[in-house]
């Protein structure tokens, strides 16, 4: 009990400095811990008494940067030129050329290429999150996986997704901790309760529910990686593999549970992989 009311004041700090109380919803802080906005009420009766839980400044109320129009436009413009570019080979006049403004314009919003950067990666971290995980409750963990899988792979088909991973891939070896961001956002916080729960109620097998969440959203993100920015021929369609991968999933971490599909039907009635055996 104690240990996710943390979670949630944890969460709901991050989200009212970055964003502001009003723009804060109780949606995303609950879809920030994993819980459905149900389930956080049980904690909180409301955001006013969630705020009053982080201890944070009165002055935090007032504060709301990305309800500026002009913010968020940056924002976007500037993702659009980095995604082209990479970090290294932007310079903030490409991005106030894009978006028609100065540089020292831009300047009054983000101090340094790197501010805005960052300012990218979370903004974008964040509202995957809330999107992926705004409805996951406890009353039925498989359809909560296999809606969160599709629904991540039809947003990562979205062209600013697609630019944003460009982006993270060609400077993620200089930047490391701008993947960190996102990758604590989608892998640390979101449904590991979740999975300790079901474990708590003999559903989940006991093993570290953080490895769980790597394996099921690492194959995910493998997927689109090898689809949408290596430009490959897939072996499955999207609605294919999230069924066999859950099937793989849910085998290895239920404590009885039988696959639906088998990926050995899959690959044998896959027409691509049968092309590949013949040239193999």
């Amino acid at each position: 009990m104690e240990e996710k009311r943390n979670l949630i004041i944890k969460a709901a700090i991050n989200i009212f400095v970055e964003k502001g109380y009003k723009k804060t919803t109780v949606d995303e802080i609950a879809a920030n811990v994993g819980m459905s906005k149900s389930n956080l009420y049980n904690y909180f009766k409301t955001k006013e008494e969630i705020f009053k839980a982080t201890k944070l400044p009165a002055k935090i109320k007032h504060k709301n940067p990305f309800s500026d129009a002009k913010r968020s436009g940056i924002i976007e413009g500037a993702l659009e030129i980095f995604g082209q570019k990479g970090y290294s080979k932007t310079i903030m006049e490409d991005i106030a050329k894009n978006l028609g403004y100065t540089t020292a314009y831009i300047y009054q919003y983000f101090p340094s290429k790197m501010e805005l950067y960052r300012a990218i990666v979370s903004e974008m971290s964040m509202e995957i999150t809330t999107r992926l995980f705004k409805d996951f409750s406890e009353k039925d963990y498989k359809d909560n996986y296999r809606k969160s899988a599709k629904s991540l792979l039809k947003i990562l088909a979205e062209p600013k997704w697609t630019g944003f991973f460009r982006m993270l891939v060609a400077d993620g070896e200089n930047y490391p901790e701008l993947i960190d961001i996102f990758g604590k956002q989608l892998f640390n916080n979101h449904t590991v309760i979740f999975i300790k729960d079901l474990q708590k109620k003999g559903i989940f097998r006991d093993m570290d529910p953080l490895l769980m969440q790597r394996v099921f959203w690492g194959a995910v993100m493998g997927f689109f990686f090898e689809q949408y920015l290596l430009k490959r021929q897939p072996f499955f369609e999207n609605e294919q593999f999230v069924d066999g991968l859950l099937d793989i999933f849910f085998l290895g971490v239920s404590c009885d549970q039988e696959p639906k599909h088998q990926l050995k039907d899959h690959l044998q009635s896959n027409e691509v992989y049968k092309h590949r055996k013949i040239k193999e």
